[in-house]
C-alpha cells in the first residue's frame, strides 16, 4: 500500500478514511427482523459476520498505513540529515581553510 501512497500526508489521509469507513461499518444497523426483507436468521448472522470481518480488516489496514507513515517520516528525516552532513563534508573538502563549527 505504501507504493500507492509514497508521501506520509497521503498515507495518513488514507488511514483516516479507512478508519472512518470501519467506524461506519461498526455503526451500520442490521435490518429489523420484522422487516420483510427475506433475511432469515442464518443470512443475518452471515451478514453480520461479514460486516465485522470487513470492519476488522479495514482497521488493521489503517493501522498498517499509520505504521508506514511513521516509517516514511523517519526515512525522510534520516535522508535529510544525511544530505546535510554530505553537504557539510563537501564544503570542508572544497575549502579546507574555512573553519567550521567552534574550532
Amino acid at each position: 500500500m505504501t507504493q500507492l501512497t509514497g508521501e506520509p500526508p497521503q498515507t495518513l489521509r488514507l488511514a483516516a478514511d479507512l478508519e472512518s469507513l470501519a467506524e461506519a461499518l461498526h455503526r451500520a444497523p442490521l435490518p429489523p427482523p420484522e422487516r420483510p426483507s427475506g433475511m432469515d436468521a442464518a443470512i443475518t448472522t452471515a451478514h453480520l459476520a461479514t460486516v465485522r470481518a470487513a470492519e476488522h480488516a479495514l482497521a488493521a489496514l489503517a493501522d498498517g498505513l499509520l505504521t508506514d507513515a511513521d516509517r516514511l517520516y523517519l526515512v525522510a528525516a534520516t535522508h535529510r540529515r544525511t544530505e546535510e552532513q554530505s553537504a557539510a563534508d563537501l564544503d570542508r573538502v572544497r575549502d579546507p581553510r574555512r573553519p567550521r563549527g567552534m574550532w
